[in-house]
This record gives structure tokens, C-alpha cells and sequence, in this order.
């Protein structure tokens, strides 16, 4: 299972555009099914907002666990068919 704390600092380095040796370094700590969760990682330390759409209830742990990691928001929450969208909103600033 991929460390949030290794989700996040692949985030930063992505924001920072900082892609060399630290971001290589930092790669294989997350596993494949991880890199949507960089993108809303980013998307949510840039101060925008993220969405998740799936029917995946273990896609959807994983994306509250992150958002909770870094002191994002759910925001809202509406299950249809199977499927669960769920709206993230960025963390407050500090």
C-alpha cells in the first residue's frame, strides 16, 4: 500500500516542477493505483478543488484517507446506481 506521506511529497516536487533526482527517488514508493491520487494531491495543496467518480469502494477509502492526510475537505457526498461521486475541497491555509 502506497504512504500518503510519499503521495504528498511526490505532489510538492510535481507543484514545484522539480523533476529530478528527488522526484526519481520518490517514485517507487507508490504503486501505479497511486498516481491519480498525486494528481489530487496537487490539484488540492494549489488550492483548487478535486472530484472522484467510482463504483471502487476501496478507490474511494483511499481518497478520503489522503484528503483527510492532508486536511482537505469532503464536501459532498452522493451515491447513485453503485457509483459514489465525492467532491474534496483544498485544505485551509496555515
Amino acid at each position: 500500500m502506497t504512504d500518503y506521506d510519499a503521495i504528498v511529497r511526490i505532489a510538492s516536487l510535481w507543484l514545484a516542477q522539480k523533476l529530478d533526482d528527488d522526484l526519481e527517488a520518490a517514485l517507487p514508493k507508490v504503486d501505479e493505483n497511486s498516481v491519480p491520487l498525486v494528481v489530487m494531491a496537487a490539484k488540492l495543496m494549489e488550492g483548487k478543488h478535486s472530484a472522484i467518480y467510482t463504483g471502487d469502494p476501496d478507490t474511494i477509502r483511499r481518497c478520503r484517507l489522503l484528503a483527510r492526510h492532508i486536511g482537505a475537505s469532503v464536501e459532498m457526498i452522493e451515491e447513485q446506481a453503485g457509483q459514489t461521486s465525492i467532491f474534496f475541497g483544498p485544505p485551509r491555509q496555515q
